[in-house]
């Protein structure tokens, strides 16, 4: 499947690439608000200009899992805003969902889920493991303090 996130999306995914953005390149000082507006179409870009890849602006399987590659090569990485954004959970679509699964999938292989980018019970279970494992709440959600501990486990 081949989803895209896009201008005039909104979602705590949206926010976390945000957040992201703004640790690659904290010039930019982009609105952290879940919502993807022209600033953040500018900004990926951007940054896809400065990375070699297609310049479309709109946030592709390569271009999240490149800008995820980048903020964690950083050194120091800024703190945690939290958010009140809409996380992901049972019956989304879409893009956000797919990396959740891949990224899910590499950091903890047993059992696999399928990476079809639906938000189904497998995807819940999964991420209430990963959520008992990291000491998080474990409401079978992805909101920003999930996504955040799948981003510093993810190899």
């Amino acid at each position: 499947m081949n989803y895209l996130i896009q201008k005039g999306n909104a979602s705590v995914s949206v926010l976390k690439i945000q957040q992201c953005l703004n640790q690659i390149q904290p010039d930019l000082k982009l609105k952290e608000d879940g919502l993807f507006d022209e600033n953040t179409e500018q900004a990926i870009r951007t940054f896809q200009k400065n990375t070699g890849l297609k310049e479309d602006g709109c946030l592709s399987s390569l271009t999240w899992d490149k800008i995820i590659l980048k903020v964690k090569t950083l050194k120091k990485p800024e703190e945690l805003t939290i958010h009140t954004q809409p996380a992901l959970s049972i019956g989304d679509q879409g893009l956000d969902v797919l990396k959740a699964q891949q990224y899910l999938n590499r950091i903890q292989p047993e059992p696999l889920i399928e990476e079809d980018g639906i938000f189904n019970a497998k995807t819940q279970i999964k991420v209430i493991r990963f959520q008992n494992k990291c000491g998080l709440n474990p409401d079978g959600r992805i909101g920003i303090l999930t996504w955040t501990k799948i981003i510093e486990h993810v190899s």
